[in-house]
């Protein structure tokens, strides 16, 4: 049952949305970040927006991408964001195994929060973005 399951905590992977440029044009790009000594293997990320105004319920499609094996202290592109997008919260699931062990995590990055005010440079990737660890 539920007690017999370990739940493991991840902390050592982390979500990025960083700012590039394509002719002149931002493209915002999610990515995933493994912080990590340890391969994480076998991902699946899920994505989707989604925003609930008064009685009014706005959802993107549910996007999988599988990753494959991140290496440790790398990180794999997952998608571009459109603009007509940030304006919704942007979740992503993660699970991956280690050894036999699977793990989740997820992150959202809350609506609004993708912007220019909130770009920092993120580590691993050295470009300027919204880190959430």
């Amino acid at each position: 049952m539920l007690k017999d399951i370990n739940f493991n905590t991840v902390t050592d992977l982390g979500m990025a949305i960083v700012e590039e440029n394509d002719n002149g044009q931002p493209i915002w790009s999610a990515y995933i970040i493994n912080f990590g000594e340890t391969a994480k293997e076998k991902m699946l990320i899920t994505s989707e927006g989604y925003k609930v105004e008064k009685d009014k319920h706005l959802q993107t499609s549910t996007l999988r991408w599988f990753m494959g094996d991140v290496a440790p202290n790398s990180f794999a592109k997952i998608e571009e964001i459109p603009s007509e997008l940030h304006h919704l919260n942007n979740e992503f699931m993660v699970s991956f195994y280690i050894g036999t062990q699977i793990y989740d995590r997820k992150f959202i990055f809350v609506e609004g929060s993708i912007s220019k005010e909130n770009l920092t440079t993120v580590p691993i990737i050295n470009k300027k973005g919204i880190l959430i660890k």
